[in-house]
């Protein structure tokens, strides 16, 4: 199966770890980062793309991610040890791959850095199905691209240097609300952004939960109307998001008294229909620009792990 347009071949690479030098003062020697990827068109207008992240001889992660735009998805499980790529993702799929060469590339960004892009054929088959079938992905030796770093991170993969700016910073207020229950974590943010007399105002909720060896994330973000997100006073908001979110929910934090997060807002999340987002089992902060690291901090809903990204598109 053809993968879906110039999709943004986007794959994470473990951060290289600084071994331990040898008994005569040896320098380490630095392991060579493989990233493996290849991207598939899913039913319901869902674009795939199955990757993995190999640190020298290490067992990868395999990573499946699911973009329906508003909606998305990620499913990641450690491989089976052995060579090419082999994953079994619960019930749901299973990869049993390995890499075919057919063309190589070579760059050299900086003195004792190389980047070699290599593309080919995934020789084997790859087979998915979300959760009550919200999306199916089958393919048989799809096309794809491996990303080779032999000397390590190096070239400045995954750093932006943007110019210096004279001009005024955006200000921004940030709603963050998040709780913890049976293993499952839940996210929510509400941010306007103001800069030069203009507004952009959005909403993002995620859901990330463990089931067997498996790490789930599934999450929404949508762009809305100013009112969705109202601010009367800074110990008060409202929020009243557009679908795929539902309902509404108020924060009220008095003088006196804890702060309170409540309402019937929810959200439709890829596999899982209804997930409340507001409730007593829920803690709630909002932050104006002076404690915006602090709430960014608290309300993300996104994995930290010890990931650094390559795009392989700008080799291209």
């Amino acid at each position: 199966m053809k993968a879906r347009g110039p999709l943004p071949l986007l794959v994470c690479a473990l951060v290289a770890l600084a071994l331990p030098a040898g008994a005569f003062g040896a320098p380490p020697k630095t392991p060579e980062l493989r990233l493996s990827s290849f991207a598939l068109e899913g039913t319901n207008g869902y674009g795939i793309e199955v990757s993995s992240a190999r640190e020298g001889d290490s067992i990868p992660d395999v990573l499946v991610s699911a973009d329906g735009g508003l909606l998305g998805a990620s499913y990641e499980v450690r491989a089976e040890p052995g060579a090419g790529l082999r994953a079994t993702f619960g019930s749901l799929g299973q990869l049993d791959v390995s890499f075919e060469r057919r063309e190589k590339r070579v760059r050299r960004p900086e003195p004792g850095c190389r980047w070699v892009v290599e593309r080919g054929v995934f020789r084997g088959s790859f087979d998915f199905t979300g959760e009550g079938g919200y999306f199916s992905s089958s393919a048989v030796d799809p096309e794809g691209e491996v990303f080779r770093l032999p000397n390590g991170l190096c070239g400045s993969i995954g750093i932006d240097r943007p110019a210096p700016l004279s001009i005024p910073a955006p200000t921004q207020i940030i709603l963050s609300a998040r709780a913890k229950e049976g293993g499952r974590t839940i996210s929510f943010q509400a941010s306007r952004l103001s800069f030069a007399g203009d507004h952009l105002t959005s909403f993002s909720a995620s859901l990330r939960e463990r089931v067997g060896e498996m790490r789930i994330e599934r999450r929404a973000k949508v762009e809305a109307a100013d009112k969705a997100f109202s601010t009367p006073k800074e110990s008060r908001a409202g929020v009243s998001p557009p679908p795929p979110f539902s309902g509404g929910a108020m924060f009220r934090d008095p003088a006196q008294g804890p702060a309170t997060w409540a309402g019937s807002l929810s959200v439709a999340l890829p596999g899982v229909p209804d997930v409340a987002l507001a409730g007593p089992n829920f803690a709630a902060r909002l932050c104006s620009r002076a404690s915006l690291l602090r709430c960014l901090r608290y309300g993300s809903g996104s994995h930290s792990q010890p990931l650094a990204l390559a795009r392989l598109s700008s080799l291209r």
